[in-house]
């Protein structure tokens, strides 16, 4: 009886904030790709735009999707790779927007964040960062592209705001995350943006799932924190790679 109230909940918020999902948040979000030496490309995440350069915008996605850790010296190394963003148009040829790796976290220490500067005229819509969550049940939703198979939008609710143990998924821990139930998320979704339906305001990141049944996301908090550090260039682990 109480998943089904927490579902109808989720429902009920997404019907709420639909307009701000067809305006915003579903035009914001876009599949992360990358291209080897081969000219390959291959999708690897979603990301979300959450500001408005002069020349273009950024765009916030997962650590892992882009760069891996260098744990003896504690250095983010970003993979050599051309990467690129697209909204993923159902209608005709996808446009490939380059993007750069500005800024990328350890994953180890649970900085599961990157940030990609795209260079661009084309206009995108701009989610604006909110707060933690910070009760049980409370109703969110995320647009992503699982698996590839093109953006959609889910429904859910945070099971837990903050978790009080640290999650280990082969090298990567995420410390003080939170949990979602929200069906229908899978591979592909990292990086992509939680949307506290309350505040319409992005309040976490989904990074990754426990056994297919809990979905592990990292508080908009830390996010801020990781960004403003890496502006002001106190976030050492990072260097800008050179010549890609």
């Amino acid at each position: 009886m109480k998943l089904l109230v927490l579902f109808l909940l989720s429902v009920l918020g997404f019907a709420q904030s639909e307009p701000f999902v067809k305006s915003t948040a579903y035009p914001a979000t876009v599949l992360v790709y990358a291209q080897d030496d081969n000219g390959t490309m291959a999708m690897l995440c979603t990301g979300t735009s959450f500001e408005k350069l002069k020349e273009g915008y950024r765009f916030v996605t997962a650590a892992h999707c882009v760069a891996e850790d260098n744990i003896k010296d504690e250095k983010v190394e970003v993979d050599r790779k051309y990467f690129f963003v697209t909204l993923d148009e159902p209608n005709g040829p996808k446009q490939f927007l380059r993007a750069e790796v500005i800024y990328a976290g350890l994953q180890f220490k649970g900085d599961d964040f990157a940030v990609l500067e795209v260079k661009t005229d084309k206009v995108f819509p701009v989610v604006s960062l909110g707060e933690d969550p910070i009760e049980f049940g409370e109703p969110v939703l995320n647009v992503a592209s699982p698996n590839g198979l093109g953006k959609q939008v889910f429904v859910g609710q945070v099971s837990n705001p903050k978790v009080d143990r640290p999650i280990e998924v082969k090298s990567i821990s995420w410390t003080n995350a939170m949990f979602l139930q929200m069906f229908g998320v899978n591979g592909g979704s990292s990086g992509s943006a939680v949307i506290c339906t309350k505040q319409l305001r992005v309040c976490g990141f989904i990074v990754g799932t426990i056994d297919h049944t809990n979905i592990v996301a990292i508080p908009v908090s830390r996010f801020k924190k990781f960004y403003e550090d890496s502006k002001a260039g106190k976030y050492k682990p990072f260097q800008k790679p050179i010549g890609k």
